[in-house]
């Protein structure tokens, strides 16, 4: 079963394909709204509020059939072809996922290989982009508003903290300018078998490292690796729909990535690490351990899928890859 939204000429439809035992899939108009692309983009922004019930409601009662309840049992998708950052908790649906791609068989097969996918701890390397110095600061935030040097300092250090308890290796900008230049940065990425990725500002990911130059890390520069060892990401980054690092790290090889959608705050992001990190050394495949630290922290449920790459990489391949999502 998949549910596709489309905007048309005077709203959002929602399309429901069934799949049959013989011949091509069944295809039904279930909801034809008059709520515009626009519309519908401010609800899914709003739904991934915990506290937004009457949003998720409204998404329920405009675009899903009265009769859901009836594919109780069955596969359900969503398919999000058009980029809304969608995730079916916002239409109240906890057990469904979500695609970017047509390939639903492929889709199913990586999905049952990341539940079965254990993952120690001790094995993930963070690369943390909280500033930690003034010009650490200046080079993340520019002029951009933010908040004091000081609280960035306790977050970097509460993150310090949890990444110490589990054994996860730090590299913040101080370890990173040890490093000395950009390529020995991307190699790290690249030969790490898990990674935390936590970045303060989507659209400054600078590196200020001690010979004074500033370094851009970009979705660009990520693409461009081969991940050597298919490593699961966890990534947040505030407005995480807008900034294309989680493509980025499936274009390189990643085997999993875990973003938020839309804002978060540096306090969840830690709380988020530190549940996760504890299910994992609880002997959790990484899927368990997701799903777990959602149930256990609102935001995660709401706001936050799974996406996850449908085919190996190759690079004399068409360079669009595809991907699904929790």
């Amino acid at each position: 079963m998949v549910y596709a939204p489309v905007e048309t000429n005077h709203g959002v439809a929602m399309l429901r394909f069934e799949s049959l035992a013989t011949g091509g899939p069944r295809v039904d108009v279930v909801a034809d709204d008059k709520l515009t692309g626009r519309d519908f983009e401010g609800l899914l922004n709003m739904s991934r509020q915990p506290s937004s019930a009457a949003a998720r409601t409204e998404l329920q009662n405009r675009l899903l059939p009265k009769d859901f309840p009836s594919d109780k049992n069955k596969t359900v998708f969503f398919q999000d072809l058009f980029y809304y950052g969608l995730l079916p908790q916002s239409f109240n649906v906890e057990d469904a996922i979500t695609l970017g791609s047509k390939d639903i068989g492929a889709a199913l097969t990586r999905w049952t290989e990341l539940q079965e996918r254990k993952m120690d701890p001790k094995t993930f390397t963070s690369f943390m982009g909280y500033p930690e110095t003034r010009p650490d600061y200046q080079a993340i935030f520019g002029t951009t508003p933010s908040a004091p040097l000081s609280d960035w300092q306790t977050y970097a250090s509460n993150l310090r903290t949890i990444a110490n308890q589990h054994g996860v290796e730090v590299l913040a900008a101080r370890e990173l300018k040890n490093l000395g230049t950009k390529e020995k940065i991307l190699q790290r990425l690249e030969e790490a078998t898990g990674i935390v990725f936590i970045f303060a500002h989507a659209e400054g990911c600078h590196l200020h490292l001690s010979t004074g130059e500033l370094i851009d890390l970009t979705p660009s520069d990520i693409s461009k690796l081969t991940l050597k060892r298919s490593p699961f990401v966890m990534l947040r980054i505030c407005n995480g729909i807008d900034n294309g690092y989680a493509n980025a790290f499936l274009k390189a090889g990643a085997a999993g990535v875990w973003a938020n959608r839309g804002p978060i705050s540096p306090e969840t992001a830690n709380k988020q690490l530190e549940l996760f990190m504890s299910f994992l050394a609880k002997g959790m495949t990484a899927m368990e351990a997701v799903r777990q630290t959602q149930l256990s922290n609102p935001h995660a449920r709401h706001s936050t899928g799974i996406f996850t790459i449908i085919r190996t990489r190759n690079k004399n391949a068409d360079t669009k890859f595809k991907s699904d999502e929790e």
